[in-house]
């Protein structure tokens, strides 16, 4: 393997992680072991929104703060947060972006 060309592609037997976001972000107890990710914000405001509805965090980013919401349905707890992309970004569905 060209390591000297491509150090990305070396392999690093280290089980800890120079960037560990655990280190300095603790773990939310009430946080549902699922997360919806919704690209569609008036989806979201229409069925997570509503008076009472719990906020579980905030997601914070250069494009604003987005709740992440729980929601129950069929006796399942999911947390649901809207998907933001960058700008001008164009995605396929499954993600993938457009060439």
């Amino acid at each position: 393997m060209l390591t000297d060309a491509a150090p990305i592609l070396e392999f690093d037997p280290d089980r800890e992680a120079a960037l560990d976001a655990q280190k300095i972000i603790q773990p939310l107890p009430e946080m549902p072991p699922a997360v919806v990710l919704c690209f569609f914000r008036e989806v979201i405001e229409q069925v997570c929104a509503a008076p009472g509805r719990p906020i579980l965090a905030w997601l914070h980013s250069e494009m604003g703060a987005n709740p992440v919401y729980a929601l129950e349905q069929d006796g399942q707890r999911v947390a649901v947060v809207h998907r933001q992309h960058r700008p001008g970004a164009r995605h396929r569905a499954g993600g993938r972006p457009a060439r």
